[in-house]
C-alpha cells in the first residue's frame, strides 16, 4: 500500500545504454543520491511468474516459468532517499529488466527470477523524490522506443505538484489510521481474526545483491 510507480520498456538502440548510463550517473550525483553501475554476466536459470485468466473470467492462476539463461545485464541502479531501489538496467536486447532473488532458495547461485515490470514506492519519502524519479525516468524516454509509466501519484501523467503532494498526505493519513487503536480494530474485523502487534507504517525492506554477483565484481565485460 502506497503510492507507486510502474515502470517498463525497451531502449531504441542497445548501443545507447553506455550514454544513458552517464548521464543517470551524472544526474545522480547533482541530487547527491547512492547508486551503482551494474555491469554483469548473468548465467543459469530464469524464473518469470506466468498469469493465466481461468474460464469463469475472474480467477486469475499462477505459475512460474523456468528458462535457461544466458544474458550480459548492464545499467544503473539509484537509490533515492527513503524510497525503494531505481532499477534502471537492460538486458542484451535492451529491455528493462532486473534480475533478482528467486522466490525460493535464494542463496543457490544461477537462479533467477526475472522482473520486467519495475516499481519503485515513493510513499514515504518527498513530493520532490517522487518528482526526480520521474525526472530519471525521463532521460530513459529519450532512449526508449517504448516506455509505459504508471505513476499512482499522477505526477508523470500531469507534472501537477500540488495534486502528488495531496495524494501522498491522504494515503499517508490513511495509513496513520490503520495503524492506531480503532484501525487495528477495523483490521481484524476485515479479516475476521486477530492482528498480532501494531502495524508498521513506512518500514524500508532492505534490498541486498546476491552474494554470488558480489564475488564477480564490478564488470564481467562481455559474456
Amino acid at each position: 500500500m502506497g503510492i507507486t510507480i510502474h515502470y517498463c520498456g525497451e531502449l531504441r538502440d542497445p548501443a545507447s545504454l553506455p550514454q544513458l548510463t552517464q548521464e543517470i550517473l551524472l544526474a545522480c550525483g547533482r541530487l547527491d543520491w547512492l547508486c551503482r553501475e551494474i555491469d554483469e554476466r548473468v548465467i543459469g536459470t530464469a524464473e518469470h511468474a506466468v498469469f493465466e485468466e481461468e474460464p469463469d473470467g475472474i480467477t486469475v492462476r499462477a505459475t512460474v516459468e523456468t528458462t535457461p539463461l544466458e544474458d550480459r545485464w548492464r545499467g544503473v541502479v539509484v537509490e533515492p532517499p527513503n524510497c525503494e531501489w531505481l532499477w534502471i538496467t537492460f538486458n542484451r536486447s535492451g529491455h528493462l529488466i532486473v534480475y533478482d532473488i528467486p522466490l525460493e532458495e535464494p542463496e543457490t547461485p544461477g537462479r533467477y527470477y526475472v522482473r520486467e515490470q519495475l516499481s519503485i514506492k515513493t510513499q514515504f519519502s518527498t513530493p520532490e523524490v517522487h518528482m526526480a524519479v520521474c525526472s530519471l525516468l525521463r532521460f530513459v524516454e529519450r532512449h526508449t522506443s517504448r516506455l509505459e509509466v504508471m505513476d499512482e501519484g499522477g505526477y508523470w501523467e500531469s507534472g501537477d505538484r500540488e495534486m502528488l503532494a495531496t495524494r501522498l498526505e491522504q494515503l499517508n493519513a490513511a495509513l496513520a489510521a490503520l495503524s492506531c487503536d480503532e484501525g487495528m480494530g477495523l483490521l481484524e474485523d476485515e479479516l475476521g481474526g486477530d492482528v498480532e502487534g501494531p502495524v508498521e507504517v513506512g518500514k524500508r525492506v532492505e534490498r541486498r545483491m546476491p552474494p554470488w554477483r558480489r564475488d564477480w565484481g564490478i564488470s564481467a565485460g562481455e559474456n
